[in-house]
């Protein structure tokens, strides 16, 4: 497998040359192959050079969950087998970049705000950890890049491409706006049922992440087929929540990670120290808790909610699916 020569700049979100008046599996066909360029472009950096630059493991991460909800999005129009295939090998990928992107956060957090001895010697357990971690990636990119095989499937995937009606003589193929709104409206009415009505519900909170991912991802791929506002002004939004989101997320994480430090560490001064840092990580999480419960108002809710109905209806309603 070889980067396929696009620059970084160049691995946008919104899918370029996509109007409302295209057929569906038009645009399916070309999301899928720059959704898939991404994934293709990142993994060998992220396996060879992961040096070079921490963040082509996040974005490699990025680009299988965009894929991910491409291949959903546009499920009647692929083939099945070859669609749970390529499934498959995203969520490997996934999986193998979990732990390395894990330590990049948590070793970048040790190197921002602890300056003393006992964190530098942390941080390099941490790093030494990264480093292990960097195999499953290696690993998983060696399978893949063998025979040329992910490329394979790729192409594959994409000659598959098609519209699928309910039977072969009568295939559906509609206009994309018509098409994308019937879809936006579904994925934007399991979102706002998923906004926590209790403050401190952690579950919850977890749960309206994922929908506020799967909303924002959606968006980026639908976004041809709505007016600029659509990604001028009402985009940005549900973007904030979802890093807000996130940033909740990240602590959460951070705290498990370290939990998990403390209970096989053999040093007691370590011990003590990572106990700290336990402390100041869920301190972080109350403070970005507070942030997003301060920003994310019933009025905002609000907002949002007639803001997607008027684009989706022309009623400042939500409108149900």
């Amino acid at each position: 497998m070889r980067s396929q020569g696009m620059s970084i700049a160049r691995m946008d979100k919104w899918i370029p040359g996509v109007s409302p008046d295209d057929r569906t599996s038009h645009v399916a066909g070309r999301t899928l192959r720059f959704r898939l360029a991404a994934v293709q472009h990142y993994l060998p950096l992220a396996a060879e050079k992961p040096d070079e630059d921490i963040e082509y493991v996040h974005e490699l991460r990025v680009a299988t969950r965009r894929t991910t909800a491409a291949l959903r999005l546009y499920a009647d129009m692929l083939p099945r087998r070859r669609t749970a295939r390529m499934e498959t090998r995203l969520k490997q990928i996934r999986r193998a970049t979990g732990d390395a992107r894990d330590y990049d956060v948590l070793a970048q957090r040790l190197s921002d705000g602890h300056p003393d001895a006992e964190a530098q010697r942390f941080l390099e357990k941490v790093r030494s950890r990264r480093r292990k971690a960097q195999r499953p990636i290696q690993a998983v990119y060696r399978r893949l890049e063998k025979d040329d095989r992910f490329d394979h499937w790729v192409k594959e995937l994409l000659r598959g491409v098609r519209p699928r009606g309910k039977t072969k003589a009568e295939p559906k193929d509609p206009r994309f706006g018509e098409w994308a709104r019937i879809h936006l409206r579904r994925i934007v009415n399991r979102f706002f049922k998923a906004a926590p009505t209790n403050d401190t519900d952690a579950a919850a909170l977890h749960r309206f992440r994922i929908r506020a991912k799967e909303l924002r991802y959606e968006m980026e791929l639908l976004a041809g087929a709505f007016p600029a506002d659509f990604v001028e002004k009402l985009y940005p939004v549900v973007e904030t929540l979802q890093q807000q989101l996130g940033e909740i997320n990240d602590h959460a994480t951070a705290q498990a990670r370290l939990r998990q430090t403390i209970d096989t560490a053999d040093d007691p001064s370590e011990a003590d120290h990572l106990r700290t840092l336990l402390k100041d990580e869920h301190a972080r999480l109350n403070g970005s808790r507070r942030t997003f419960l301060q920003w994310w108002t019933p009025q905002r809710k609000h907002d949002l909610q007639a803001r997607f109905s008027e684009l989706l209806t022309g009623r400042p309603e939500l409108a149900t699916a």
